[in-house]
């Protein structure tokens, strides 16, 4: 069966033709019935049929055959195997513009694109996750931050609290003091009354009684604001560490929301060089 002279031109051009079908790119040729022939580069939809076999009805090239215009079809895995885009190229007799002898196509393979999508998407996925936690990292950390900041307050509030108890317990101890030395005097004046004065040395027992329960108050409160104040500034301390630590995990989570913005605009990136593909 002879063929028409444009087709055997073309027939001749496929092994120039073949330097340009890189990997998943197939450049075929078919009559108006089968495939006459193909060069392709690896992993192309061109793995999916053969020279000579008939072309598909419904297929790109039947498509471009019979609406005498070039066609672009974005094929499913269904058809070579490989998820393909597809355009063909009407043929048209040099003799007869009106009859079409036959078809030149592109079969591309979308395997390294949806790759790409593919990754791209993950990217997105997981940025969103990561975005989300660190939404919620910033809120904790801001809340633990206003917590203990409030913590600081409330101790710095206690610290002056316990500096005025210590203050009045000083005076409490000076007002023990005098109570002693009133107990003694009047122990001395009710020694000089003689019998006269023993119900008041009674009191002066007494007084001294008082000075010493007074003292031995003032060293039991002296104790307790002494372990108070010990607790208060471990406290204080405690607080101070949390604030610096919260102000460097919300620096963090600004530098991982910077990250995860850096990672969307590769995301992005990837997705429009997918389309180039």
């Amino acid at each position: 069966m002879s063929i028409n002279p444009l087709l055997e031109k073309c027939m001749s051009m496929l092994p120039i033709l073949k330097h340009f079908c890189t990997h998943g790119l197939c450049i075929w040729i078919c009559d108006t019935h089968h495939f006459i022939g193909k060069v392709q580069g690896e992993n192309s939809p061109g793995d999916s049929f053969d020279v000579g076999d008939p072309i598909l009805e419904g297929g790109t090239a039947k498509k471009a055959i019979q609406e005498r215009r070039p066609v672009f079809f974005e094929l499913p895995e269904e058809i070579y195997g490989y998820a393909a885009n597809v355009t063909a190229i009407p043929l048209f007799d040099p003799d007869d513009s009106s009859q079409v002898i036959g078809v030149m196509g592109l079969s591309k393979s979308r395997a390294l694109q949806e790759k790409v999508y593919k990754t791209a998407q993950v990217l997105v996925e997981f940025s969103d996750g990561i975005t989300a936690a660190s939404e919620d990292v910033a809120q904790g950390a801001e809340e633990v931050l206003i917590q203990s900041r409030d913590i600081k307050e409330k101790s710095e509030t206690v610290q002056i609290g316990t500096a005025n108890i210590q203050e009045l317990l000083g005076q409490t101890k000076k007002l023990a003091e005098n109570i002693k030395l009133l107990g003694i005097n009047v122990m001395i004046e009710a020694a000089r009354a003689g019998e006269h004065g023993r119900g008041l040395g009674v009191v002066a027992k007494e007084i001294s009684n008082l000075s010493a329960d007074v003292g031995l108050l003032s060293k039991d409160i002296d104790k307790v604001l002494a372990d108070n104040r010990e607790t208060v500034e471990k406290m204080s301390q405690a607080s101070f560490r949390s604030i610096d630590a919260t102000e460097r995990q919300a620096a963090a989570s600004q530098e991982l929301s910077a990250s995860i913005r850096e990672i969307m605009t590769l995301s992005n990136d990837l997705f429009d060089i997918a389309k180039q593909l």
